[in-house]
């Protein structure tokens, strides 16, 4: 098990849980409404503020990376090498839609998962869901972490799930822009970002769907380009977005999709309980003393 400590840690736990904004969806974008809130949390959280912890992080039974055996998204495998960047070499595992065990992926001990279905992946992806997606949501809903994404060269708008949201196709973006540069996955731990990346194109779809807190939006129209939103104990993140290796500033891009997976990795509850068996973050079983202090959504 691989383990991560540093002022990171922090982070996560001052900012790691959103909601969204009343005026902030994917419908009806408002930029001067549209802002991110933390959840106000139930007891005492300050243990998990303590700088000697040592918290889980990715390894390869836990952590995956989903797309079609057509092949890599442009035949380009940016998603694999920001993979790599965000947890490192041979602690995540890269699996197919067409062969992968649905019961095994979305297990109790999986932490996240990016589903891609990006250019030629698209029409795998949407069988795919179309098969699976009830077992998708629950797993989310019990703590999982996800990230939905598709570009599609093929194919039409896909049922992305989680309340009724839609992967509207078609819908391209040269330029977008971030919403809150101060959202966590735009702070670290890779710098540079950017608060606009552009493109040709950024992404070939947008987000439809509501209960959603924008996360990029297209700079000329504000079409929602990624979005994310808790589901239960879990949290969705739906996109739209090509690949990094046709973003600009190059660096700041890739910087940004590596934060993106450790961001939304360090969400998921770990496998360690104390008292009524809600999740805890801490690895050394430091259990706080009341079941009101344990950290049910974030874990870093």
């Amino acid at each position: 098990m691989k383990k991560f400590t540093s002022a990171l840690t922090v982070l996560f736990v001052m900012f790691g849980l959103w909601q969204s904004n009343a005026q902030c969806n994917s419908i009806t974008y408002n930029p001067s409404d549209c802002t991110l809130q933390q959840n106000s949390p139930q007891g005492d959280y300050s243990y998990a503020l303590e700088t000697n912890e040592n918290y889980l992080f990715a390894t390869a039974g836990d952590t995956y990376y989903v797309h079609s055996t057509v092949g890599d998204p442009w035949g380009n495998t940016t998603n694999q090498a920001a993979m790599d960047t965000a947890f490192g070499a041979g602690n995540w595992t890269e699996t197919f839609f067409e062969t992968l065990d649905p019961n095994v992926i979305f297990s109790s001990t999986t932490r996240f998962v990016f589903l891609e279905g990006s250019d030629d992946n698209a029409n795998e992806l949407n069988t795919f869901l179309m098969a699976n997606l009830p077992a998708i949501e629950s797993w989310v809903n019990t703590g999982g972490s996800l990230l939905l994404n598709a570009a599609p060269n093929e194919g039409g708008d896909i049922n992305f799930g989680f309340g009724g949201t839609t992967l509207n196709n078609n819908n391209f973006a040269n330029t977008v822009n971030v919403v809150d540069t101060n959202h966590p996955a735009f702070l670290g731990p890779n710098l540079p970002t950017a608060s606009s990346m552009s493109a040709n194109s950024y992404a070939h779809a947008a987000i439809l769907g509501t209960g959603y807190t924008n996360v990029l939006v297209d700079s000329s129209d504000f079409d929602v380009v990624l979005a994310e939103k808790p589901w239960g104990m879990g949290t969705v993140m739906v996109g739209g977005m090509t690949t990094v290796n046709f973003h600009s500033p190059a660096t700041e891009a890739a910087n940004w999709r590596a934060n993106l997976l450790v961001y939304l990795e360090a969400l998921a509850p770990t496998t360690t309980y104390c008292g009524s068996g809600l999740p805890l973050a801490i690895t050394d079983n430091n259990c706080p003393t009341t079941d009101d202090s344990i950290a049910t959504a974030t874990a870093v």
